[in-house]
């Protein structure tokens, strides 16, 4: 089992359509929550892509999402910038 902490690079198991399925993510951010679940934020280390996610630990040592993790997009750009 990985510890989570920032940087590190976890293996989580997510919900999906057809399962379980086990992916590999990078610690942004981490935050503990009442009850030993964790609130983070995830990088993707193939596209850097960032999600939010819950995670808890099972019995088995891994680590769990408990819901699909949630997409951070970028803002949109200000079309108002430059203006006086």
């Amino acid at each position: 089992m990985t510890a989570l902490r920032p940087g590190a690079l976890v293996e989580i198991e997510i919900p999906a359509a057809e399962g379980r399925r086990v992916v590999m993510r990078r610690i942004s951010t981490l935050r503990c929550r009442a009850g030993g679940d964790y609130a983070c934020l995830l990088t993707d280390p193939a596209d850097g892509g960032l999600a939010a996610a819950i995670l808890a630990q099972t019995d088995t040592g891994r680590w769990l999402c408990a819901a699909p993790p949630i997409p951070m997009h970028p803002p949109p750009p200000d079309t108002r910038r430059g203006r006086p």
